[in-house]
């Protein structure tokens, strides 16, 4: 799986070859891309498979690959002496990135030669205890070549923490999102009651309640100032990816979060396979102390229903242009909301991607 800037149409292409991944981005490719299943063969992450040269599998059959590690010579007896001398094992282990992306281990058995492909992915020292055949090669020191991901290379690229990152965003979702029930309360309460001098009652009986004066006017001026505001909270996501985010912003503001029907689908897509771990349950598994895994049910915190919910997911690039650095666009972020018609008077989008961090942006930046 891979996310926006790698996601092309599948459907685009013609395919000579099966697609031999993960479950998860099995289940992509055959519900969203509309791949047919006899291209796809799945792989389990963490258990080794023999590929021969011209295609032919050790086991026939797809489904039967459950075993650790699977011998030469259980091969299929369609597959001539020819092909047996040029196999290849290769395990899948989690990229700790998007759900279903995988770090390849290849050994060449004919050649006597270790590959690693990492693809996107992200370094983590208790997630890389697990990648046993690649540990071995790396005892070995039998690695002949390293195909090594750099997308964040430069010294420059210093972030905090993943889990960290997820709790601080999450948090201040629940502080923006905390108001909301307050504001709409108010609102009813100025709609229905009598006005003096051409402000609610409520304001100025909320202002008093703050510390002000009797003519309304507290330490910030204005009692409609003091009014609470009603935030829209806009999630800026590729089409996979971030789910991190989204789940404990949900749990923390205790709102569903809103989903254009093809990222519910996609959401659908890993929720059936939470078995395959990858990307979506390492060190932030559980609730934010990593308890238990939360993606079994990661659909139940969704909704299809932009009124149900003050908290958005949107493309990423919505709230602003990435390249070659950010720049926010307010006015997008501002005709979102009104377009949804409740009355938000606040928005706040977070961007939750290093390209948001580029050299000429400021890392203290942020929109509203």
């Amino acid at each position: 799986a891979a996310d926006d800037d790698d996601d092309d149409d599948a459907t685009s292409y013609t395919l000579h070859h099966k697609i031999h991944c993960t479950p998860i981005t099995a289940s992509l490719l055959r519900e969203i891309h509309g791949i047919d299943s006899r291209y796809i063969v799945e792989h389990q992450l963490g258990h080794t498979w023999t590929h021969y040269e011209h295609g032919s599998l050790s086991c026939p059959n797809k489904n039967d690959f459950t075993s650790s590690s699977v011998s030469s010579n259980n091969s299929s007896s369609s597959t001539n002496d020819t092909t047996k001398r040029n196999i290849a094992r290769i395990t899948f282990y989690d990229a700790n990135h998007c759900p279903g992306a995988a770090i390849v281990h290849v050994v060449d058995v004919s050649r006597n030669k270790h590959y690693v492909h990492t693809g996107d992915f992200r370094y983590h020292k208790q997630k890389f205890k697990t990648y046993t055949e690649i540990q071995k090669s790396i005892c070995r020191r039998s690695i002949d070549l390293l195909y090594l991901d750099t997308t964040y290379s430069k010294p420059r690229h210093d972030f905090i923490p993943q889990e960290e990152a997820v709790r601080l965003i999450s948090s201040q979702v629940k502080e923006l999102l905390g108001g909301n029930s307050c504001a709409v309360e108010m609102k009813k309460i100025n709609f229905f009651q009598p006005r003096t001098n051409g402000k609610a009652m409520a304001s100025n009986i909320h202002t008093s309640t703050q510390g002000g004066n009797q003519n309304g006017k507290g330490k910030g001026g204005t009692g409609m100032s003091q009014m609470p505001q009603r935030t829209l909270v806009l999630l800026s996501c590729y089409s996979i990816g971030k789910e991190k985010v989204l789940w404990h912003s949900a749990v923390e503001s205790n709102q569903k979060i809103y989903v254009n029907k093809t990222k519910y689908k996609m959401l659908q897509c890993i929720t059936n396979h939470h078995g395959d771990s990858s990307g979506i349950d390492s060190d932030m598994s559980g609730g934010v102390d990593g308890s238990e895994p939360p993606y079994n049910d990661i659909i139940t915190k969704c909704t299809t229903n932009p009124k149900e919910s003050d908290l958005h997911v949107i493309q990423m690039g919505t709230a602003g242009s990435l390249f070659p650095f950010f720049k926010p666009n307010f006015q997008q972020c501002a005709l979102y909301a009104h377009q949804l018609n409740k009355g938000y008077q606040k928005v706040v989008a977070f961007l939750p991607t290093g390209w948001a961090r580029g050299k000429s942006s400021s890392s203290n930046f942020s929109s509203e």
